[in-house]
């Protein structure tokens, strides 16, 4: 057994002690209403980085177990689906599942709705994928989860099928090759050259387009052939099988909410999992193991008894700072975030009285604050999942200032994974810009779960 050293009257084993490596915590949380509803345990995914909270989210299903109660949806599940109703030239409803449709609950687990974009073939169960038709009540076609049930809304699909993986994502449509934008023009020509017998291999046989995330800028040939061949096996298998399958069969699962974090949601793995729950721990490494990510991070088991490991991280204030309304800034200044149906709005405060500043000594203090907002305010964006339009109040600036708060506010826009849009700065001072929607609101999230 390690020796142990007393901090703070508490006892921590010495490896514990510094807290300012990248790590991802998987704890066991309880949701606020049990009694008869047979759910199991859901998983706080938090991951902090030089002991601040860079991601949060919620795993429903990491200790649920196949056999065990009704089946839940992941993002990106694939379904032999059905046309149940058909309301406009691109709006279908689908039903995934055999089931009761009376009650908002019963639909929202049955059906949904499928946003059917300009130009798109849907994969018809009763013929090829190259021919097509016009849809009619009825017909039986392969769909994914796009978005699950929020609120009073029913899950979105698309029948525009994908298979992510870290470094590419195959999507069924006009065979072609596509890189992130993220990625430069050299990386770009060093991976053509890399890629180029593959990918042109892969595109004579399906009708797929590759798309080459930023990731792959940093990975080795090894690495990226052999999830480009993983991911078109998958491809293959669904599009020459799944049209066969019974209907309202899941012909292809999604990743489940960890490994979705790690593929899609994450610019790079964590140093480490870290967990004090033997069973998240097993259950990690399996899913580690299966995709093929278990040499390249560490699992850990937490068994100190002296301090929890949420307590060990102040998990307690950090969820607190990106649930509250208010966020106060190390400069004296302050955001206060407010959510609507229609939009969110954030106001910027400087939480003191900079008017006894003198006039140059007052327009570089306000712009010292706008740039902290500023930041701050993207990442409690991020961190908060919002979407939609958004608006920033920031305090009025010199005209002078302006145009160095924007370019650094573009900057911080760029930055953002959530693909954002800056639509204008105003006279009154507010930066207007509008956020793709890609998760459930934070805050929606952790509604029925207890943090403490």
């Amino acid at each position: 057994m390690s020796r142990m050293i007393q901090k703070q009257a508490v006892t921590v084993a010495p490896e514990y002690t510094k807290l300012s490596d990248d790590k991802l915590l998987l704890i066991r949380k309880h949701y606020k209403k049990t009694s008869g509803t047979g759910l199991k345990d859901p998983v706080l995914m938090a991951r902090v980085c030089d002991n601040r909270l860079v991601y949060a989210g919620i795993d429903r299903n990491l200790l649920l177990d196949a056999e065990e109660g009704k089946q839940i949806d992941r993002m990106g599940d694939i379904y032999v689906g059905q046309i149940l109703n058909i309301t406009g030239e691109r709006s279908v409803f689908v039903r995934i599942r055999e089931g009761k449709t009376g009650t908002d609950e019963e639909k929202a687990y049955t059906m949904g709705f499928l946003e059917i974009p300009s130009g798109c073939k849907p994969v018809l169960c009763d013929r090829p994928f190259i021919e097509t038709r016009n849809l009619a009540v009825g017909d039986s076609l392969l769909v994914q989860v796009k978005q699950l049930p929020q609120k009073n809304k029913l899950m979105t699909l698309t029948p525009v099928l994908q298979f992510p993986g870290r470094y590419f994502v195959l999507s069924a449509g006009t065979p072609g090759l596509s890189f992130s934008s993220k990625i430069g023009k050299g990386d770009k020509e060093k991976l053509r050259e890399m890629l180029g017998s593959k990918t042109q291999e892969i595109l004579e046989k399906e009708p797929c387009k590759i798309m080459v995330r930023t990731k792959a800028a940093d990975a080795s040939e090894e690495i990226l052939l052999g999830e480009l061949a993983y991911l078109h096996t998958l491809f293959h298998k669904v599009m020459t099988q799944g049209i066969h399958r019974a209907l309202f069969e899941r012909v292809a699962e999604g990743y489940d909410p960890l490994m979705d974090y790690l593929y899609r949601k994450s610019d790079n793995l964590p140093e480490e999992v870290l967990t004090d729950d033997p069973l998240i721990y097993e259950k990690c490494k399996a899913l580690l193991d299966r995709y093929g990510l278990s040499g390249k991070m560490k699992v850990r088991l937490y068994e100190e008894s002296g301090i929890s490991l949420s307590a060990l991280y102040g998990l307690s204030d950090k969820m607190s700072k990106c649930l509250n309304r208010v966020i106060w800034l190390k400069g004296g200044g302050s955001i206060v975030i407010d959510q609507t149906e229609a939009m969110t709005v954030i106001d910027v405060n400087s939480s003191k009285d900079i008017k006894k500043e003198k006039k140059n000594a007052q327009g570089t203090k306000i712009l010292e604050i706008n740039l902290e907002a500023a930041k701050e305010a993207m990442e409690q964006i991020r961190l908060r999942n919002l979407s939609g339009m958004i608006l920033i109040d920031f305090i009025n600036m010199d005209k002078g200032m302006v145009p160095v708060f924007l370019e650094q506010m573009k900057k911080l826009l760029e930055a953002d994974r959530g693909r954002t849009h800056f639509m204008d700065y105003t006279r009154l001072g507010i930066c207007e810009y509008t956020r793709e929607k890609q998760d459930k609101p934070l805050a929606e999230e952790f509604v029925d779960i207890c943090l403490d």
